[in-house]
């Protein structure tokens, strides 16, 4: 169990740099802040965050309750850009006047320099609208969206996490827990369009019991069939996807 308590450290570490900043101010306010409600906010708060985090006995009672997964997420209980920063003007404060600039300018600097600019990630992509979400995502919900009330759509796991960001008023039978998490309980529906080829039958039947009045699939995908033989017809088209109607639900 204390291994995957480090291993889940080091990778929140990243470098270790940052980490190495925060501990070292930490261990100087430790010694240096004098006021209570500051040493409660700025040095017991982490430390007690960090010793709960590598007690062997809480990570086993956080995994068997919510899984290896979330662990890591309590390490963003850490203060630690409040901690460096305060830290860093104490010290900084605590110089001669005369200098203080050029400290300051030094500290910020180094933590610069202790970083990585965010934009060279390979995960960060130019906005593409204002919902920072993918645009053909926007154009598929916009064909889906009612006026009024509200529609259930089946969508390609490549739009989960998106579509409820965009339109609250499009409902989805499964969500983006389905594509981040083991312990997920991922529906028969799911399993049928994810499927290498899909059976159309079986498809439009799981869609219509979970109340889909639209699927939504890559016109690349395989499909053993039709599912307009089944009820679903082609409702629209738009980048690259094809939007299915159930013709069937509709006209009840």
């Amino acid at each position: 169990m204390f291994e995957r308590i480090i291993a889940c450290f080091g990778r929140y570490c990243g470098t270790g740099m940052m980490v190495g900043l925060f501990l070292v101010s930490l261990i100087y306010l430790f010694f240096k802040e004098k006021n209570k409600a500051n040493r409660l906010l700025f040095v017991y708060v982490p430390t007690v965050t960090l010793l709960i985090y590598f007690c062997p006995l809480w990570a086993w009672v956080v995994y068997r309750v919510i899984g290896e997964d979330l662990y890591w997420r309590f390490l963003w209980l850490l203060p630690v850009v409040p901690v460096i920063a305060y830290a860093t003007v104490k010290a900084v404060q605590m110089l001669d006047r005369k200098i203080q600039p050029f400290a300051g300018i030094l500290a910020a600097l180094i933590m610069i320099l202790s970083g990585s600019l965010i934009y060279r990630s390979s995960h960060v992509e130019w906005a593409e609208n204002a919902y920072h979400i993918p645009q053909e995502v926007i154009n598929v919900c916009d064909i889906m969206e009612p006026e009024e009330g509200k529609v259930k759509a089946a969508v390609p796991w490549e739009m989960f996490q998106y579509v409820r960001q965009y339109s609250a008023k499009i409902e989805m039978p499964y969500g983006r827990e389905y594509i981040l998490f083991d312990w997920a309980d991922r529906s028969e529906l799911f399993h049928a369009l994810t499927e290498d080829i899909i059976n159309p039958e079986k498809a439009a039947e799981l869609a219509r019991q979970d109340g889909c009045l639209y699927i939504v699939l890559a016109e690349t995908k395989p499909i053993d069939g039709t599912l307009e033989e089944y009820g679903y017809e082609k409702y629209a088209e738009t980048d690259g996807y094809v939007i299915y109607m159930d013709m069937v639900t509709k006209k009840e």
